[in-house]
């Protein structure tokens, strides 16, 4: 974490700033609870255990899944247009995924577990380690499936963004249970829309991600690699001729229709997207007001 911003990270029981001289633990300045340090990064809240750490994978706006190109442009186009004094909190940033997009930003990454490439340790369910209205823009990508109460995640989120802040989401809908066991809920673009507009956020942006050919190519991998080991040898000799007709007809369907495109889920009949983005936006002017 930059030196710079250091300072918007407060204590949780009192809001004061911390003693950072020590290198096993900060100290709270006025009621002297003490934050301990792992691997270099302060550690707010316990780790969980049935967390099973990720792998780091490479990640770039041409790798990973059609879902995850998706999901690095859409933030791109967030990010670049804020100017070089806005600060960014990424929540649930885990290996860094999408760290290189806020290369040279003031940037601070959060998990609940403590690997290399995040900044500092904390479940904001459980405690709220920085100042109000700080933040610029604060990213929740592929997070919120993974979180019990997003709401509550997202009130956060409001009080932790400048007036005028952005708070953008990934969450995908059609995807298989992922990281268990914190896996949680998929939504609706209804319940999203209404999730952060009863906190009191605006709708800036919802679009669907919707891939016809990539969910017929995953069910296939489904079969291929969950189905098959349970058939006999005969079986699994006719599923495998089906299964290769199967993918020479996708290949030729995203020939046709392409490989995803993004459209206002409240403009198209088309009821199964990938996933969905989003843009709430604080008010500048208070609630009521």
């Amino acid at each position: 974490m930059d030196e710079s911003l250091q300072k918007i990270v407060i204590c949780p029981s009192c809001g004061s700033d911390f003693d950072r001289s020590h290198s096993q633990y900060w100290i709270c300045d006025s009621c002297r609870l003490k934050i301990p340090i792992q691997g270099g990064k302060p550690v707010f809240t316990p780790i969980p255990k049935e967390i099973i750490p990720s792998e780091k994978l490479d990640r770039s706006p041409d790798s990973g899944s059609r879902w995850r190109q998706a999901n690095w442009k859409f933030v791109e186009r967030q990010v670049n247009p804020l100017g070089p004094e806005a600060v960014f909190l990424d929540i649930g940033a885990g290996r860094g995924d999408f760290s290189a997009i806020f290369r040279g930003r003031k940037y601070i990454a959060l998990e609940i577990y403590p690997y290399p490439e995040i900044d500092l340790v904390c479940d904001l369910g459980r405690c709220i380690p920085f100042r109000e209205n700080t933040f610029d823009l604060v990213t929740l990508l592929n997070v919120c499936e993974h979180v019990p109460d997003p709401k509550n995640l997202l009130n956060t989120v409001f009080r932790l963004l400048k007036p005028g802040g952005q708070a953008v989401i990934t969450i995908p809908f059609l995807l298989k249970i992922h990281q268990a066991p914190v896996d949680y809920a998929r939504y609706t673009h209804y319940a999203l829309e209404k999730m952060g507009t009863d906190i009191g956020f605006d709708l800036s942006l919802i679009e669907g991600f919707y891939d016809p050919a990539g969910l017929i190519g995953e069910t296939t991998r489904y079969y291929r690699f969950w189905e098959l080991p349970n058939l006999n040898r005969f079986q699994r000799i006719i599923a495998r001729l089906f299964l290769s007709d199967i993918s020479v007809d996708t290949f030729f369907l995203e020939m046709m229709s392409g490989r995803g495109h993004l459209k206002n889920p409240y403009q198209t009949n088309y009821p199964a997207p990938t996933g969905y983005h989003i843009v709430f936006k604080k008010p500048i002017k208070g609630i009521g007001s």
